[in-house]
């Protein structure tokens, strides 16, 4: 092979390269897929009443809430790509992404036998008594603040309801405001 012909290939090779690179950056600042999992997957998002109602229908399984309670300005919804649903009830002017704990919460997880990863973490003290009704098993967090739920229709999530105030999460759930979001 002659040094002109070896010049062509590694010519050849770099300008192959330049527009590989060139396609590249392309496809990336245009944004070259509609996949809506982009880098923004998982951010909380702010929705009234209605808005989040109607995105229920877009889950990939079913999530649960407290219905509508007094004082809540917005519902902070988040999505995150392992399944994890939670809705945030902000009260007090609280924008969307605000850090505190002060907030009532309810998250769906999805989560294969759920009542089996009660009982296990009863076992395991992180729990306090699982209690099983007709409808559903709960168990309180040590906290006191948190309460979680399998419902026996939906054996395959967990339902998680935080306060923080003690008691109002089995307060809640006893009092039968735990269900979907329809």
């Amino acid at each position: 092979m002659t040094a002109l012909e070896v010049r062509r290939i590694r010519f050849g090779l770099l300008a192959l390269l330049v527009v590989a690179a060139v396609a590249f950056l392309l496809i990336k600042v245009i944004g070259g897929d509609d996949d809506s999992s982009s880098s923004d997957e998982g951010a909380p998002v702010g929705l009234s009443e209605s808005e989040l109602v109607d995105k229920a229908g877009s889950f990939s399984h079913v999530a649960y809430w407290v219905g509508p309670q007094q004082g809540t300005d917005e519902y902070e919804l988040t999505e995150t790509p392992d399944g994890r649903i939670y809705v945030r009830y902000l009260t007090g002017g609280a924008g969307v992404g605000d850090d505190s704990p002060n907030f009532l919460t309810v998250g769906t997880y999805a989560f294969p036998d759920a009542k089996k990863g009660l009982r296990t973490a009863e076992s395991a003290n992180q729990l306090k008594s699982v209690d099983s009704g007709p409808r559903y098993s709960v168990a309180d967090g040590l906290s006191g603040n948190n309460v979680y739920v399998v419902f026996d229709d939906q054996p395959d999530l967990q339902v998680e309801v935080f306060s923080p105030q003690p008691g109002e999460a089995r307060d809640l759930v006893d009092s039968g405001a735990l269900k979907p979001i329809a």
